[in-house]
């Protein structure tokens, strides 16, 4: 799921730039992304610890995808990138919030830490991974950076896959009411 953040986190910079952007503009958007996701931010949680991290992020990425792949089709301006950027801003906040028990939730007690690890490994490889991966193809496009957003699109969409298998798993070993972790 956090993967699909990255290419538009990645290469904003170069994508304002190609359209004609300031980084006055640009730092606005910002602005006006992170007072959105303040004002959701206890929302957000509350939401998380009544119907499960799984589900918000699930219901996050499933909204990202859509958003993302509509946003690699019309942000090719500072009007419709605009939009686009804040969008992506506001719906991965809803997602990190939303999950950010998710570890907690899921994981053993006793090995808490063991997997932990283990998923901040995964995330890293992700993080070292995904960026040079999207570079190259931003490379063979002539630098369409509207493509970050198609890409950040399948990631999100190949998450929501991710995250039907866990919760498939999560209802199999007891779902909200008697969860179990596996040992």
């Amino acid at each position: 799921g956090n993967a699909a953040f990255l290419p538009i986190n990645s290469f904003d910079v170069p994508y304002i730039r190609s359209i004609g952007m300031t980084m006055e503009r640009y730092g606005e958007l910002r602005s006006i992304t992170y007072a959105i996701s303040i004002c959701l931010a206890l929302f957000i949680g509350w939401f998380a610890d009544k119907f499960h991290p799984i589900r918000v992020g699930m219901f996050a990425l499933a909204v990202y995808a859509v958003i993302a792949l509509w946003a690699g089709f019309i942000a090719r301006d500072i009007a419709s990138f605009s939009v686009a950027y804040v969008a992506h801003g506001v719906i991965s906040g809803i997602f990190f919030t939303g999950t950010a028990s998710l570890f907690p939730r899921l994981f053993p007690r006793a090995k808490f830490a063991q997997f932990a690890s283990a998923a901040g490994i995964i995330l890293a490889l992700g993080f070292i991974g995904v960026p040079p991966v999207v570079g190259q193809l931003l490379d063979l496009t002539g630098h369409a950076y509207h493509y970050t957003f198609v890409i950040g699109g399948a990631l999100a969409s190949t998450g929501v896959v991710a995250f039907l298998i866990l919760y498939r798993q999560f209802l199999a070993l007891g779902g909200s009411e008697r969860y179990t972790p596996p040992s």
